[in-house]
């Protein structure tokens, strides 16, 4: 009896034991709050909790808490954590800016004055504005999430419980206004749907499904592991604010109040203990200040380990490490064998094959990350969505591209309001028309009382081994200068002293040489009505002297550009040279009032080389602080015209700064020259620049006026400088600046200027 009683004794025993380890193996889970940049600080708590040995049996967050719980679940350390989200490329994912060497700019359009874009789709239906629905495009963090998690994904089988750490994590469905909760899957899919904050980032579709944030209805999902594990313990760490009250003009506090249900950030004691990481001055997207924001997670962490500590299991910093090793050593590697396309009839798939260029069976993470970008940045697609998915029998991953093109139509609005009377409105409209090739109808108009202009052009882009492009532009401006250049909006003006109307046909084609550089030729057709007085003393009722031309041009020229904006650039390099060859013909006709003795008709053949050779470099000192490099040689060996005012009309101009593009500039034209100059920039923030110029312009020979017309000066004679300061605020659409410009060579020398908009122009037949 009594060695019966010691079998049921040691059976109990042994159940007990099995008992109490299922019990201990529930283990310890950390979830982890939303919170945007604060979000960092989960990496220095994560850090010292493995410091102090705390295994973490599951791990679930939301938004960014989302995405640092997948890195933790994936596999990463602290360290590499760190150093992932303090990088450059990290900053792109949260702003959408492209990497300068992938941005493939050779096929950029010639720059305008457009501020505003409204997308146009025209069915049977209805017709609807393509107006923006996000603030940055999320071509860049798409394709770096999917690069960052196929791997482990496939490693996974899938599975997220079979990841280094089981791990969960929220979206929000507004349409069904619930919780989505991952579980399975694609990592990418589920980080890329917890972080969509509304009106930011574009929403992430799952199965037709519109899905945001998920701290919109969850955002502290302590529930979920509770649910989905049943842990002993969970560790809590929270970062986000108890959401404020709105003010009227704070548009984004609103929406989060409109959306964001509110959250418990409380763990029961029996349950659980929550670290509160509380921050001030931290913004939504201040993801510079890392190393601070880390640093307080670290800290307030260490302070308060010790309230909980004695609750979790331990793990040796070995066993970590061999952790972490077991499951990356079932990470394959990143191959990619067929690129699968979706969203577009069959032509267009062709011609997106064509752009993508996959030349070998098998191509890496890096040449699919080019390719990728090439079609990103076409113009006329509106979104690419990648996603990997891995051949366990091949080893190797297929991509597939989901594609959303633009609206078939666009418009787009724009100009420039200044206290000058050089003030001017923009409109613009685009026909895009995509099959096997790539076909873009557009056409412009300027309208001001200093400029005004039209321009249609047709562009085909033939998607052959190299891209080819062909471009047809016929423009025509008329263009006045007053003698009282940029003054007062409100003062009262004579006559334009010089109008200068013109029309001219382009053709060009060519082909990419780089990302971000081309090779073109083509022919140019301009025909050019010079009106003038001579002299200064002029009244209304003069009548102008006029000189004609009409100039056929050869060119051939390459050009490259990582400029980071179209016109106040602080970061980037432009480099244009060229070489064009002009043949045609003048003809001038005297004022009949003329009092200078000059004959009634003149006529003349022009023909004539020029090289023209341009570089704008800057370069970064250090975050506050910028250089820009600028050069700029024209050399011909181009006649004069019949007077001295039309030669200086006729001759090129030196363009250093944004409002020089405005002036008529006597002593900045010349038919040869070498200009060259400094721009010293200060970032005050991403969207507040302090930028100066110092510029020298020097004519190879001067145009001189003389008593039997006009002449050549001798070299080297003339050296004129040009001074610069501007304060310059990017708003989202479009600069706002003020400051003045400084000529040494002008009658008038110094001009002030606030301005808000954009001073560019159609090209001219000469360029």
């Amino acid at each position: 009896m009594s060695r019966q009683f010691k079998q049921i004794f040691i059976l109990l025993l042994i159940m007990h034991a099995i008992n109490t380890g299922t019990v201990s193996a529930q283990g310890t889970g950390l979830v982890l709050s939303g919170g945007g940049a604060k979000g960092l600080a989960h990496i220095g708590l994560i850090r010292v909790l493995e410091e102090e040995g705390i295994k973490i049996d599951y791990v679930a967050g939301t938004s960014m808490g989302g995405i640092i719980a997948a890195l933790y679940a994936m596999g990463y350390t602290t360290e590499e954590m760190t150093m992932l989200v303090k990088s450059d490329e990290f900053l792109r994912w949260s702003t959408g800016a492209i990497d300068t060497e992938l941005k493939f700019t050779y096929k950029n359009n010639e720059p305008n004055s457009a501020m505003i874009d409204i997308d146009l789709k025209f069915d049977e239906e209805k017709t609807e504005a393509g107006l923006p629905s996000h603030l940055i495009s999320s071509a860049v963090i798409d394709f770096a999430i999917m690069q960052l998690t196929c791997g482990e994904t496939a490693a996974a089988e899938n599975n997220f419980d079979s990841l280094m750490i089981p791990f969960r994590c929220v979206a929000a469905d507004i349409y069904e206004k619930k919780p989505v909760i991952f579980r399975r899957g694609n990592l990418a899919g589920a980080i890329r749907s917890t972080m969509s904050y509304p009106l930011y980032f574009e929403p992430y579709i799952m199965d037709s499904t519109l899905l945001f944030d998920g701290g919109i209805y969850n955002n502290f999902p302590y529930d979920v592991l509770l649910e989905d594990f049943s842990p002993d313990f969970i560790i809590g760490s929270k970062v986000a604010d108890v959401t404020k009250r709105p003010g009227k003009d704070d548009i984004m506090l609103q929406l989060e109040n409109m959306i964001m249900k509110t959250t418990d950030y409380n763990i029961p004691d029996s349950l659980g203990y929550v670290v509160d990481i509380a921050f001030e001055n931290v913004n939504l997207l201040d993801f510079q200040k890392a190393d601070s924001i880390i640093a307080r997670g670290y800290r307030i962490a260490r302070e308060e380990i010790k309230n909980f500590s004695g609750r979790t299991e331990r793990i040796t910093q070995d066993e970590i490490r061999k952790r972490r090793e077991q499951f990356r050593s079932k990470v394959p590697e990143k191959v990619f064998r067929e690129i699968y396309i979706d969203g577009v009839n069959d032509r267009q798939k062709d011609y997106i094959r064509n752009v993508i260029s996959k030349k070998d069976s098998l191509i890496d993470i890096q040449q699919l990350k080019e390719e990728y970008f090439r079609l990103a940045t076409e113009e006329n697609i509106k979104s690419v969505y990648p996603e990997a998915k891995y051949d366990y029998e091949d080893r190797t991953f297929d991509l597939y591209l989901e594609i959303e093109l633009k609206g078939s139509y666009a418009l787009e609005t724009g100009g420039l309001l200044g206290f000058t009377i050089y003030n001017q409105a923009y409109i613009g409209f685009e026909y895009y028309s995509l099959s096997d090739i790539y076909n873009r109808f557009s056409g412009n108009l300027y309208f001001g009382r200093n400029y005004s202009s039209f321009r249609v052009s047709h562009r085909i882009t033939v998607p052959q081994r190299k891209l080819l492009l062909i471009d047809l532009n016929l423009s025509a401006y008329n263009r006045n200068y007053f003698t009282s250049e940029i003054t007062s909006l409100f003062e009262t003006t004579v006559p334009a002293y010089i109008t200068r109307r013109e029309s001219n046909l382009r053709t060009s084609f060519g082909i990419p040489v780089s990302n971000n550089s081309s090779l073109r030729a083509g022919l140019n057709f301009t025909w050019i009505n010079d009106r003038y007085y001579r002299s200064m003393g002029f009244g209304e009722q003069d009548e102008q002297d006029k000189t004609e031309y009409f100039y056929g041009t050869g060119r051939l020229f390459y050009e490259s550009s990582t400029l980071n904006r179209k016109q106040y650039s602080t970061e980037g390099t432009y480099i244009y040279g060229g070489i064009y060859y002009n043949m045609g013909f003048e003809r001038f006709r005297g004022a009949v009032n003329d009092s200078l003795e000059m004959e009634d008709i003149f006529n003349q053949d022009h023909g004539w080389f020029t090289l023209k050779f341009r570089n704008l470099r800057f370069y970064r000192l250090n975050k506050k602080l910028s250089l820009g490099t600028q050069v700029d040689i024209v050399v011909s060996n181009k006649k004069l015209s019949n007077n001295y005012t039309a030669s200086l009309i006729d001759a090129y101009k030196y363009e250093p700064t944004v409002m020089s593009k405005t002036l008529f500039g006597y002593s900045l034209r010349a038919n040869s020259f070498i200009g060259a100059g400094i721009i010293p920039v200060c970032n005050f923030s991403k969207n507040m620049k302090m930028m100066a110029g110092l510029y020298l312009f020097a004519p190879f020979r001067d145009i001189e006026a003389t008593d039997s017309g006009v002449e050549y000066g001798k070299y080297g004679e003339q050296l004129d400088a040009i001074a610069n300061m501007s304060l310059v605020y990017y708003t989202p659409v479009g600069p706002a600046s003020v400051g003045f410009d400084y000529y040494s060579g002008e009658r008038k020398k110094l001009y002030l200027f606030l301005n808000f908009g954009y001073i560019l122009f159609n090209k001219t037949g000469l360029e």
